[in-house]
């Protein structure tokens, strides 16, 4: 009924991707902010 739990514990799942259903909509979103182009962002950062 209870799950044994470490308060010392520093492990976390490998791939959390496997947690993941194929079919969420995280990954959609995960898609679409991996497909940004960051550099305009960069540029005008370095600017100021």
């Amino acid at each position: 009924m209870y799950k044994e739990y470490n308060m010392d514990q520093l492990s976390l799942p490998m791939d959390l991707q496997e947690d993941i259903p194929e079919n969420h909509l995280v990954r959609v979103i995960n898609d679409a902010v991996k497909s940004l182009r960051y550099e305009p962002l960069y540029e005008s950062l370095s600017r100021r």
